[in-house]
């Protein structure tokens, strides 16, 4: 058994406006790697308040890879995120803050993503394939997520 890297599990105590869909993990296909855009530590609250002021339940992402390295839990792997606009019930969304679209990761972040990315494949998401935001966008949704991360 692979144990799981360091993660503080903030599930259940971040701001919320609505409930997301559950969905079975059988449907998840992608594990989908993002950046931010905006080049700032945020913490999963922020990106939950964040996104609440989109109009979205809470926090779009199941977890968030801080610039230290930390791993922050966001939503549980069953909770139908919004991360890729009109493919939520196929992907799990890890978020990376900051602006990497001219630039790579921070070294504690990414090899953070790089180790939670190892355990879920080894774990409860095996044989999931691993894409950027922008390799899965559908037409009229393109991005350059999630820059230089992928």
């Amino acid at each position: 058994m692979i144990v799981p890297p360091p993660i503080l599990d903030l599930r259940g105590k971040l701001s919320v406006n609505g409930i997301y869909p559950r969905r079975d993990l059988d449907d998840v296909k992608y594990i989908v790697i993002h950046h931010s855009g905006v080049d700032v530590d945020s913490s999963s609250e922020e990106i939950a308040r964040y996104h609440i002021g989109l109009g979205w339940a809470t926090i779009g992402y199941s977890y968030v890879c801080r610039w230290d390295g930390a791993i922050e839990w966001a939503l549980d792997l069953e909770t139908q995120g919004n991360n890729v606009a009109r493919r939520n019930p196929e992907c799990l969304g890890i978020c990376c803050p900051g602006n990497y679209t001219d630039k790579p990761g921070r070294v504690p972040q990414v090899a953070a993503k790089d180790t939670l990315v190892s355990w879920l494949l080894a774990g409860p998401l095996p044989g999931r394939q691993v894409v950027g935001h922008r390799e899965i966008a559908l037409p009229g949704y393109g991005t350059a997520c999630p820059g230089m991360l992928i």
